[in-house]
Parts: structure tokens; sequence; C-alpha cells
């Protein structure tokens, strides 16, 4: 099974000696089928310093299993820390690197979780990457722990495909430079003449 399953199952083995029964085993109740964890989960946000505002979070995510169209993939972050993340002036904008099998990118009922829908059939072990722009770091200084920002791949039928969280992610302060040096290099120094400047820190 490629999916959980809240159900229990029994399994029964009939032995048959000279076409007639010989004997009946039962195997049960096997327990329900869980979601397994992807091959692969990676979070890289293009800042790390508290506070910062108009950050990009890149997703790569690979699939332990066969993921049909109309599956939903749901990133979750967690509350209060990323609750702006679509009520923000101007809200976070999904990107799909990979359009040929995901669409539709979405945020649901709460305020911090986001859903991509699978528009096609993505065979188990096809890389997936997917981002979001625009979105403020938590201004606290320390470690996001692991289990914080979580995946969940789930089946139309409602079943989980796949469940994993992403790793921690630390959050340092911002620095203030003491001093910043810059050179002016100028096409011409004559006065009243055109010319461009250029400005190297």
């Amino acid at each position: 099974m490629a999916y959980a399953d809240p159900n229990t199952y029994t399994i029964t083995l009939n032995a048959i000696a000279n076409q007639q029964r010989d004997s009946v085993t039962q195997y049960g109740p096997l327990a329900p089928a869980t979601a397994s964890t992807p091959n692969s989960i990676v979070l890289v946000p293009s800042s790390l310093f508290s506070g910062d505002v108009f950050v990009e979070y890149d997703f790569s995510i690979v699939p332990s299993y066969d993921v049909p169209a109309g599956s939903t993939f749901t990133i979750s972050f967690p509350s209060p820390e990323f609750d702006h993340m679509f009520s923000s002036s101007p809200p976070a904008v999904c990107n799909l690197l990979s359009d040929s099998y995901l669409g539709t990118c979405t945020n649901t009922t709460a305020p911090n979780e986001v859903t991509f829908l699978a528009t096609a059939d993505i065979e188990a072990a096809t890389p997936l990457e997917m981002s979001l722009t625009g979105l403020k770091n938590p201004t606290f200084v320390g470690t996001l722990p692991a289990g914080s920002i979580t995946l969940d791949i789930t089946h139309p039928t409602g079943y989980l495909i796949n469940s994993d969280s992403f790793s921690d992610l630390t959050f340092s302060s911002p620095k203030s430079a003491d001093n910043i040096f810059m050179v002016i290099d100028l096409t011409s120094n004559f006065k009243l003449v055109d010319a461009d400047y250029t400005f190297t820190l």
C-alpha cells in the first residue's frame, strides 16, 4: 500500500491437502498502515537573519511513492511566527519550478499553510522544486527546531502518502558595519562634463 490507511486488516491462510481444506491460520489484526517519509526534503532560505523581510524559502522534495494527479502538497509553518504569510502587504508569492507536475498554489484556511496541487501523475523519486518569496523571518535570535516546518503529501482519497518535517533553522542577529569604505571611479574629472560614476563598497 502506497499511502496511510487507518483500517486494520486480518490475513487468512488456508492450507489445502487432497483437495480439502486442511487448516486455517489467521494473522491479525494488522496495525494500520502509516505514511512513509519522502526520500528527501530540503529547505533553504535566502537569508537567516532575524527579522529579515522579503526572504525566499526554496523547497526541494523527492517523494518516496508515486503521487497521483489531484494529490496535494501542504507545507505548514509554525504559529505565530509565520501567520503573516498571506496577510502581509505584499503577500508571499508562490513559485513553481516543477510546473510540469505542480500547479494551483494556494493558502489554506490556516494563515501559516500553503498547498500545491499535483496536476499530473508524479513517479516516486521525481525531484520537485517550489519556493515562497516575500516571507519575513522570525524576529527572535535562535533556533527554530526541527519539526516546526512540516510537509504532508496527501492522496486524493484523503490518506497521507508522505509526511515529514524539515531540518532546524538558526536565525542570527543582523550586523551593522562600524565603517563603510567606498571607492568612486569617474570616467572624467573635468568640470561641467558628463561622467559615469562607479561606486564600489
